[in-house]
């Protein structure tokens, strides 16, 4: 059995790995299971140590950000999993349910109408000053109608759609990630403003004291946030559960049926039950840890025990390696799963797997695949030590304090055929056909070797038509493809090369710096101009840049890559007619007439700009068939809908 000082000391190192390195070293599950354990413990006891985490809000400060002490303490919500503990703190009184959005809580400050200060929780008393980053993401408005002193609370999140989308990219970037809430904590905890995460959406849950305004009800401090530009949590879901004397517990199991976590676009880990009326909540007063006017609903996440059978290894091109946890398959939620993503090599240090060990497993939110725990925990399972694809003897590196298996071979196959891949994708050089088991054929003949090798390949006709998988007719597919690439511009060259952290968005503000002209550009990057100057390039990205073109043959393939291709400098902006100018358009399911990326190309080519979600500066919702859960959210915010047609009849 555990001690209490054992308890405590697990429980804060988990706080620490959690909301200060973004890294998770526990299941959410086994974290809550030993909080409860030290709760009883307590109790029992009647001893509650100074530095107990039930006494203390979790997280800590991280060196480099201003400290900002904030207004009042920042302190949690009590948590339950009972639904019969829900119904003694209902009584007869009005009660809001919400969803408890799981991301990185953040009080925003304004006065006289403008964004003063951007503060992360931090220890609950002072927080880190993330003003600069916070005004790289959506749904924070800079400036608000009204002129007084205003401080809310709400929740940086990513939504499951944006983070199945860029989740590949940023693996293959070496960042392996499991969670939506680990990227968006990440993002937002980055010194550099360039790394902050477009796609990341602020949504409002509360607003403090000391706001200089008094409402009766948190339902009119809502309303009164939505009218001030703000997403607020209430109008993705909320139930009202007004005053009666014959509330139930089956009220209570329904509130929790009828708000499942799959049903929100945005990753949730309960439900907060809160008084509706402000006074009455007062009045109940709090401790150090949590306020009184409020319950925290928690998800027991049911657990299945399977059997370890190994992990799969994968190296990105950038050289990390990722690892992929293989178990006997076993039905969760209606699906069949039998591989989780083990994200970094201390997660796996703490589970002391072996080949056969029972583990249990779940779904982390009723989504995605996780291992709770290891019940034989043998810990006779070595890492591999060599790269899974050159043999190259591995190392350990550490990177954001977290730990990773990396392969630092130049010459590691791998690496550079995921390169390559990258290179010819749609969003970047387009090339269909170009696949990565194509280019691993190609590259295993030594027909392909580098980037300027794919405008070469015309050469080795006779030989590749002979090859598996290949024809006349395929080759000449793939080669018309190959031609239609040159004719490109500087923006898609520049996301292709696969440098870090240089993706689409630095590409077009690199083009859009130098008017489309490869060779001034050229001359900037090799001369260390300073890209810092771009609006939302940060060091990191700076660094980044000049880093790669500093490579003498990197810079030699790019300038024999500029002699196969005919870059086109775009019109000037003002003799091109902007209709979308100002325009935010959000597209979701399927379009007749345009592809996901083609979609973007068009409304950004008309001046519009393409959301990835939808908030309070979506302008239209364009509306395709099947619809997801864009449609759901434009609905409840009143998002005018347009269909394609009208898209159509915009642009023309």
């Amino acid at each position: 059995m555990n001690t209490m000082k054992e308890l405590i000391s697990k429980l804060r190192e988990s706080d620490h790995a959690y909301y200060d390195l973004d890294e998770p070293i526990m299941s959410d599950r086994e974290y809550n299971q030993l909080f409860e354990e030290l709760e009883q413990m307590e109790k029992e006891t009647g001893i509650v140590m100074s530095d107990s985490p039930t006494q203390k809000v979790q997280g800590s400060l991280l060196p480099g950000f201003n400290k900002v002490t904030h207004s009042e303490p920042m302190l949690s919500a009590a948590k339950t999993k009972y639904p019969a503990d829900l119904h003694k703190f209902v009584g007869e009184q009005e009660v809001l349910v919400t969803y408890k959005l799981d991301g990185l809580t953040i009080v925003l400050n304004y006065d006289g109408g403008e964004l003063k200060t951007a503060v992360t929780r931090g220890n609950g008393t002072v927080g880190e000053d993330v003003t600069e980053q916070i005004r790289m993401i959506t749904g924070v408005p800079l400036k608000i109608p009204f002129r007084n002193k205003l401080v809310l609370r709400g929740e940086c999140v990513l939504s499951w759609d944006d983070f199945n989308r860029i989740k590949d990219d940023l693996t293959e970037q070496g960042k392996p990630c499991g969670h939506p809430r680990n990227i968006a904590a990440g993002s937002i905890r980055q010194l550099d403003t360039g790394a902050v995460i477009r796609e990341l959406q602020f949504i409002a849950f509360s607003m403090n004291e000391g706001s200089d305004m008094e409402f009766g009800t948190k339902t009119e401090q809502m309303e009164f946030l939505h009218e001030n530009g703000f997403t607020t949590v209430h109008q993705l879901r909320s139930i009202y559960i007004p005053a009666s004397k014959k509330h139930t517990k089956t009220e209570m199991e329904h509130c929790i049926d009828s708000m499942k976590p799959e049903d929100c676009p945005y990753p949730v880990d309960g439900l907060i039950f809160e008084f509706d009326f402000v006074d009455y909540g007062k009045s109940l007063g709090g401790t150090s840890h949590h306020n009184n006017n409020m319950i925290a609903f928690k998800w027991s996440d049911e657990t299945y025990t399977t059997t370890f059978r190994g992990i799969d290894y994968r190296a990105t091109r950038t050289g990390v390696i990722s690892m992929t946890a293989l178990f006997d398959p076993v039905e969760i939620n209606h699906t069949t799963v039998s591989r989780a993503l083990i994200p970094n090599v201390d997660y796996f240090d703490e589970l002391h797997l072996g080949i056969g060990d029972q583990i249990e497993v779940y779904k982390a939110n009723m989504i995605i695949p996780q291992i709770d725990s290891n019940i034989t925990k043998s810990g006779t399972y070595e890492l591999a030590k060599t790269c899974p694809c050159c043999g190259n003897r591995l190392i350990i590196k550490e990177t954001d304090n977290s730990h990773f298996l990396f392969c630092d071979s130049p010459f590691c196959d791998s690496q550079m055929i995921r390169t390559l891949e990258h290179f010819c994708k749609k969003d970047y050089m387009n090339i269909e056909g170009m696949s990565e088991a194509t280019i691993e054929k190609l590259w295993n003949e030594t027909f392909l070797f580098d980037f300027v090798s794919i405008y070469h390949l015309k050469q080795y006709e006779s030989e590749i038509i002979h090859m598996s998988g290949f024809g006349q007719q395929a080759f000449n597919k793939l080669w018309k493809a190959i031609e239609n690439s040159r004719h490109t511009t500087l923006n898609r060259v520049i996301a292709a090369l696969g440098i870090p952290t240089i993706g689409r968005s630095a590409g077009r503000d690199i083009s859009d710096h130098f008017g489309g002209d490869a060779e001034a550009f050229t001359k900037a990057v090799t001369s260390g101009y300073d890209f810092t100057v771009l609006r939302d390039f940060g060091q990191t990205m700076q660094d980044n840049l000049i880093s790669w073109f500093a490579d003498q043959n990197n810079l030699a393939e790019w300038e024999n890559l500029l002699k196969e291709l005919d870059i086109e400098k775009p019109a000037p902006k003002a003799a091109v007619k902007q209709p979308l100018a100002g325009m935010t358009i959000v597209p979701t399911g399927t379009l007749e007439n345009f592809t996901r990326s083609g979609i973007k190309t068009a409304i950004e080519a008309n001046g519009g700009k393409c959301g990835s979600s939808v908030g309070s500066r979506t302008t239209y919702v364009l509306v395709g068939d099947k619809p997801g859960s864009k449609y759901t959210k434009g609905k409840a915010l009143g998002i005018p809908m347009i269909t394609e047609a009208d898209f159509l009849t915009m642009i023309k």
